[in-house]
């Protein structure tokens, strides 16, 4: 398992847990956006120097932080 925040660009994933210590607004938020154990996830962007990258769940698009991402672990398909 790698942390989301690794996944290479158009690298296609399967998340599998969010920690437990991440802040129970951020695990809800997450939730609502589909990052839940089981879909499917695609980095779409990786932009340079630590900025938000992009990702793909079901029809969603949306940008993370290394600070959310990090706490989403998956398992990377190739």
């Amino acid at each position: 398992m790698i942390r989301l925040w690794e996944l290479k660009a158009s690298a296609f994933s399967i998340i599998k847990k969010i920690d437990h210590d991440i802040p129970p607004l951020f695990q809800k938020r997450l939730t609502d956006l589909g990052i839940v154990a089981g879909e499917n996830i695609t980095c779409l962007q990786r932009p340079p120097f630590g900025a938000p990258r992009t990702y793909m769940v079901g029809s969603c698009v949306l940008s993370l932080d290394e600070e959310i991402a990090s706490h989403v672990h998956i398992e990377e398909k190739v």
